[in-house]
């Protein structure tokens, strides 16, 4: 009997892939335990949102434009629906080669909904600029404080000057402190846990934009160290850095980085599993929630006949555990015309 050790690049790529699942298991948790477990999950997080002054503030828009609202819904109901294929398939299913590609699903299942969000307020030209619509997101958290936690923390500064600075930071936890990356995280139970993993996944996100950065204003100017100046100056142009730009990173490293990760076979199937189920979760309430500002901002009627139209075309089920359930649960399902 051989038993292969793996090689020093597997591990690393199993280190890498851990830290995500980690970060993904660690929201999740966190989630299940402030709002609720299965449909519980959404009807608790409505509760949350319609108590917020920012969402009592809300006007419903004059004259939105419907039908460009519509597009961008169902593009990010579409690529949710995307994302959920693995689940649908049963064990022994490939599911590494699905994960290689389910980040780019992921972020556009929330990124068509938040552009409807956009698109509901009469913000336009941030259809193909991704830059612009993250940090439009990024100022409606700081300057509204629109989202509740945990999609209203921030992370500011420069973390390659060892800068650790938030906003919207609980006041009574601690996202700066050290946490073992590696470690399972422990049940929500323990929510001083998940705000360390949350800043230091946002830190993580913000540095990883400010080194490419940097690499540009290096070949751009000649340089092979960039000057104190500069730096502060780059740090300083880039828009706080949220669970948006964590979505962000994890598309661009599947769709131009490397997917080695995903199809290493030293990864077992069932941290692959749990990879996938974490992510669909976090997508899934991400998406919810902003729903939530769309149907408030257009009306819950134009919401739920749009809503409901795109679902009755799923013949396969597929929508079951995601957008039929935040519908019920929103009480968004389209009224039933009465019989002449």
């Amino acid at each position: 009997m051989k038993i292969r050790l793996p090689t020093a690049e597997e591990e690393d790529l199993h280190l890498r892939f851990t830290v995500t699942r980690h970060y993904l298991l660690s929201m999740r948790q966190f989630l299940e335990a402030s709002y609720g477990q299965g449909p519980a999950l959404h009807r608790g997080l409505l509760d949350a949102v319609v108590e917020r002054p920012t969402w009592q503030r809300i006007q419903r828009a004059k004259a939105p434009d419907l039908e460009e609202i519509r597009r961008f819904l169902i593009l990010g109901w579409t690529s949710e629906a995307q994302l959920q294929m693995p689940a649908t398939l049963g064990v022994g299913a490939p599911i590494g080669f699905f994960n290689a590609w389910s980040p780019v699903h992921a972020y556009y299942a929330v990124y068509g909904i938040l552009q409807a969000w956009f698109g509901a307020n009469s913000i336009g030209g941030l259809t193909d600029d991704h830059t612009a619509a993250l940090k439009t997101v990024s100022s409606m958290i700081r300057e509204r404080n629109l989202f509740p936690e945990p999609w209203g923390l921030l992370a500011v500064g420069c973390p390659m000057r060892g800068d650790r600075l938030h906003l919207n930071e609980p006041p009574e936890h601690d996202c700066t402190g050290h946490v073992e990356l590696l470690t399972i995280p422990n049940h929500a139970g323990r929510p001083d846990e998940f705000w360390l993993r949350q800043g230091a996944w946002l830190r993580s996100t913000r540095k990883a934009r400010l080194v490419r950065r940097e690499e540009q204003w290096k070949r751009e100017n000649g340089k092979e160290r960039i000057s104190p100046k500069a730096r502060t100056a780059i740090a300083n142009g880039l828009a706080p850095t949220s669970f948006f730009d964590c979505l962000w990173r994890m598309r661009i490293r599947a769709n131009y980085g490397s997917v080695d990760p995903f199809v290493t076979a030293y990864i077992p199937e069932s941290e692959h599993r749990q990879f996938h189920a974490a992510l669909t979760s976090c997508v899934d309430v991400t998406a919810g929630l902003l729903e939530l500002y769309v149907a408030r901002k257009i009306g819950r009627h134009a919401y739920a006949t749009i809503a409901g139209e795109f679902a009755s075309n799923d013949a396969a089920g597929i929508l079951g555990s995601t957008l039929q359930v935040r519908l019920d649960a929103y009480n968004l399902r389209p009224r039933r015309r009465e019989a002449m």
